[in-house]
């Protein structure tokens, strides 16, 4: 059990981690295409999350992913499974389910969770929403172009209010639109990982790239993108030098000193003000480039392109 914790597990919500998902996902796929039966995905989003840790703080905001984790677990079925995929972010996988299944039974959850409060400290009772996507697979689909549709309609969840469950509008007739790589092609996609507490700088950062060929990943603090960093490959990384946790700094010195950072992989480190001895530090551990908040978007994109050899 000690080796599964340490390898499939996220070690504060007990959920399988990023690394089973994507495992597990292509062993379902097999079997579906080998025993043809519907199979359905769903993202889900906590609302609000990076307010409960600025207001009441990071032990009371891991209670509330400790009390979603416990809630899912409960709550689906058994040939269903759960992951956390990073910070706030979730994902479902739902066997032997076509999308309208899928939607009543993300749409139950929702009003489930919305009627009990999800963790208690010192007295106080929190409450949370979330918001989901989902989308049914097709033949022909990719696992990345699969987990986009998902992404997409979770965020568009997102701008219509939070608080509700939203379907992709993707399906096998509109895919060769919709998508800008097939399966065939998925290997092309340059994997991203946006570490950075502040959930706007990676949202407005992945709405920036959404039409480049880019996989996101997200890490809002730094022990979650070093996990990510050590364990999975990943092309760029866009890293904040100010995160819970483990700051920017720690994680370029911990990938250095333990000698798990992928040769591949390029980081841009962000400061919220010029740091002379913080620049030159990052520098000095193999940071690629050292960018300055508020940077400007059209310097960011020349960065990412130069980075991924996109230009």
């Amino acid at each position: 059990m000690d080796f599964e914790f340490m390898a499939f597990r996220d070690p504060l919500t007990g959920l399988y981690n990023r690394r089973f998902f994507y495992q597990h996902i292509e062993v379902e796929l097999n079997r579906v295409m080998r025993y043809p039966s519907p199979i359905s995905l769903a993202l889900i989003d906590i609302d609000k999350f990076k307010e409960v840790n600025d207001t009441y703080g990071h032990h009371v905001g891991d209670l509330v992913l400790q009390g979603i984790g416990v809630f899912l677990q409960e709550r689906l079925r058994k040939t269903d499974m759960v992951a956390r995929l990073g910070g706030e972010e979730f994902v479902l996988l739902m066997p032997n389910t076509t999308e309208a299944e899928a939607t009543h039974l993300l749409t139950s959850l929702l009003s489930g969770i919305r009627q009990k409060p999800i963790a208690r400290y010192e007295g106080q009772e929190h409450f949370i929403t979330f918001s989901a996507g989902i989308t049914e697979w097709y033949p022909g689909l990719s696992v990345l172009d699969w987990t986009r549709h998902a992404d997409y309609a979770m965020y568009k969840a997102k701008r219509n209010g939070r608080n509700r469950v939203a379907k992709s509008t993707a399906n096998k007739g509109d895919y060769g639109q919709r998508a800008s790589l097939s399966s065939s092609h998925h290997h092309e996609y340059k994997r991203v990982l946006i570490a950075d507490d502040s959930k706007a700088i990676r949202v407005i950062l992945m709405d920036k790239f959404k039409h480049w060929p880019l996989r996101f990943i997200e890490a809002e603090d730094g022990e979650e993108a070093y996990r990510i960093l050590a364990g999975e490959p990943v092309d760029l990384c866009i890293l904040d030098s100010i995160m819970p946790r483990l700051d920017g700094i720690g994680v370029l010195q911990r990938l250095q000193q333990e000698g798990t950072r992928s040769p591949n992989t390029r980081i841009i480190m962000l400061s919220g003000q010029e740091r002379e001895e913080e620049s030159r530090k990052g520098l000095e551990l193999e940071a690629d480039v050292y960018m300055v908040k508020p940077f400007s978007m059209l310097e960011m994109e020349m960065k990412v392109s130069e980075l991924l050899g996109l230009a």
